[in-house]
């Protein structure tokens, strides 16, 4: 169908947001379609395919009237999702159309995007239920089976109907009705085990009356409110008992995740001193008896989830440690000296095994923790370097003043930048990231780095240098008065000795890029690489445990005690095999008849032995030869002229004769 700017024109449906049928004057044409505006002064953008001319269709206008069932002439649904609808008011839209709103739905469309509704449609919008119907009812709680019948009716919200039902005191939509069926199966029987989308704590059927079941926690439902559940070693070993324990620690069962065994064993937290432990039932006889067992939280989740590896048990003995430990902790910063090594050095609070990364670190693993002027001598401790003012040390105690975590941030620039989260645990590491980022500031793990903060020189008289270890790695130049962050420095701050170190770089042989002395690497003939350099030129042969050409290294299988293994080797040790072109370990080949070399595990599975040569061969090369009333296979190469065949075997002329004989 073809347009022209000016033509009077109807959206087909659901663009705008109706059923159809607004009408607008084409004012524009783009490559892919057409501007259409309307009279409230709306523009809108359509495709060919989304529009109708107007003179085309005035003669087929509907004519509607309260009552009417109908539906989309476009053949699509409303956008409800009902294929028809009931007409329940009618009037005038802005643009002037008359336009029809309908039962039940919240929605409208205009009488040219309408037809009537035939008569198999009509039957299915009428009211469902009459006065005097047996019906069901879907949703509630029921001590007797759901059934009742309908009493009265009345019109309800948005054209629906209400219903009355004898014995019940409250009206009911019908959404929660359906016709009652005697005959109806039900797929579900006593004793099997069902849940439902709130319920998902397995429940046992207790009985059942024809399409309706009964559990100890629902009451009568009809079957389909239910789903059959494959009961776990759980739910066998309880028989579907559900924890009712009023005094039940909160918090633990919700916090675990979905599992039934949680619900029988009816885990709660126990607190012993600082540590946590989980109090629980073992079993059925003990929940009988009231008898529980009191077990460290790792045991404790390996019964309940008996499935888990070890890594999602550790998992999850952290998260409860973490949100169930008994600790407080109190956050505090400073910038002075006496306040970093304090932070530092003061006893620390008890060891949780928090998980750690690059940016949350073990607090008892730091280098710094250490007491370096009383042990080593040390005029100050190194990370008094820290007080320029441009730092600032941020820490966690806990109620006996021990410390539970710590972090360096740099707070010279726009935003505070720290460095990694030390801690005891997960809930002290926490609290350090949550007070940096309530701050706007990065974190570790954001890769911002020092660039410009001001580190105190510390001169030990000997003309070195007291500092920190930087987990960053940056590097320093001197400044006068300071020491400054700069990636160009000179001065390296990887030292976990207590000094900064100075000219500690070097240049590499390959690529002329300076790297620190510590993380180059030095080839046998004496040459410096960065590490990318070192690994593209050399490797290690694990056969004569000596660094080789890359160009010359091959990666081998060979044979072990327990299977196959594989390690890189120098070429000289390498052999491609025949048949398979697998690389091998020369020492662990074996030779077909003809001298090639063969892998062991193609040769034992697809070649035979020669039991005359003892070499091996493939099958279409063999012969069954007999040799000493035994038969034995050759390779067809070692028969001579002396052997005759009979019946598929090879013998000697002489024995073959005798046995005629």
């Amino acid at each position: 169908m073809s347009f022209q700017i000016g033509d009077r024109v109807r959206d087909n449906g659901g663009y705008p947001s109706c059923n159809g049928g607004r009408i607008g004057t084409i004012i524009r044409q783009y490559a892919a379609g057409w501007l259409v505006e309307f009279s409230n002064g709306t523009d809108w953008y359509y495709q060919e395919h989304e529009m109708i001319k107007l003179e085309e269709e005035m003669e087929q206008e509907y004519i509607p009237e309260v009552g009417d069932v109908v539906k989309l002439k476009s053949g699509n649904v409303f956008s409800s999702g009902h294929e028809t609808a009931v007409i329940r008011h009618i009037d005038k839209s802005s643009w002037g159309e008359t336009r029809c709103w309908f039962k039940g739905l919240g929605t409208w469309s205009t009488t040219y995007s309408l037809i009537k509704a035939g008569v198999e449609e009509v039957k299915k919008v009428q009211t469902k239920f009459k006065v005097g119907d047996t019906v069901w009812m879907y949703h509630g709680y029921h001590t007797s089976v759901p059934v009742y019948k309908v009493i009265e009716t009345r019109d309800g919200l948005w054209g629906n109907t209400d219903y009355r039902l004898d014995g019940y005191p409250y009206w009911t939509g019908e959404d929660s009705l359906r016709e009652y069926n005697p005959e109806e199966s039900n797929p579900l029987c006593v004793d099997d085990f069902v849940t439902t989308d709130s319920q998902t704590v397995p429940m046992k059927v207790l009985s059942t009356s024809g399409p309706f079941i009964k559990t100890h926690n629902n009451g009568w439902s009809h079957h389909s409110t239910y789903t059959k559940y494959e009961p776990c070693e759980a739910v066998l070993k309880w028989g579907g008992f559900k924890y009712t324990t009023e005094d039940a620690y909160s918090g633990l069962i919700d916090f675990l995740p979905q599992s039934v065994a949680k619900f029988c064993y009816d885990p709660q937290i126990k607190v012993e001193g600082d540590k946590l432990k989980v109090s629980l039932y073992q079993n059925r006889v003990d929940w009988e008896r009231g008898r529980r067992t009191v077990l460290k939280v790792g045991r404790a989740v390996r019964m309940v989830y008996p499935h888990f590896t070890d890594k999602e048990v550790q998992t999850w003995v952290d998260k409860i440690n973490h949100k169930f430990s008994p600790r407080n902790y109190t956050l505090h910063t400073g910038t002075s000296a006496e306040d970093f090594v304090h932070a530092y050095t003061h006893k620390q609070s008890p060891y949780e095994n928090p998980r750690t990364t690059s940016s949350r670190k073990c607090l008892a693993d730091s280098c710094m923790r250490y007491d370096f002027v009383g042990n080593e001598g040390f005029d100050w401790h190194p990370v008094e370097a820290y007080a320029s003012g441009d730092f600032m040390i941020v820490w966690t105690e806990d109620d006996d003043g021990r410390i539970g975590s710590r972090a360096v941030v740099s707070v010279h620039g726009d935003k505070w930048v720290a460095g990694p989260v030390y801690g005891v645990c997960e809930k002290s590491l926490d609290m350090i990231e949550e007070y940096i980022t309530s701050h706007d500031g990065y974190l570790f793990k954001d890769n911002k780095y020092w660039t410009g903060a001001r580190v105190c020189k510390l001169n030990d008289g000997c003309n070195r240098y007291v500092g920190p270890h930087f987990d960053s790695g940056e590097y320093l130049r001197d400044d006068g008065k300071f020491f400054v962050v700069d990636p160009n420095g000179s001065i390296g701050t990887s030292d976990h000795q207590g000094y900064f170190e100075y000219d500690n770089r070097s240049m590499c042989y390959a690529c002329d890029c300076r790297e620190h002395s510590d993380y180059m690497l030095h080839s046998e003939d004496g040459h410096a690489y960065c590490e990318g350099c070192y690994h593209e030129r050399f490797t290690f042969c694990e056969e004569d445990n000596c660094e080789i050409n890359a160009d010359d290294a091959v990666y081998v299988a060979f044979k072990r005690s327990y299977g196959t293994g594989y390690m890189t080797v120098h070429s000289d040790y390498a052999v491609q095999c025949s048949y398979s072109h697998e690389w091998w370990h020369i020492n662990d080949i074996v030779e077909d008849y003809h001298g090639d070399p063969v892998s062991p595990e193609y040769a034992y599975g697809n070649l035979s032995v020669c039991e005359s040569s003892g070499k091996w061969c493939e099958a279409d090369e063999t012969v069954v030869v007999s040799v000493d009333n035994e038969q034995q296979v050759w390779h067809k190469d070692e028969l001579s002229d002396d052997y005759v065949e009979s019946d598929g075997v090879y013998y000697l002329k002489e024995e073959l004769e005798k046995g005629a004989a």
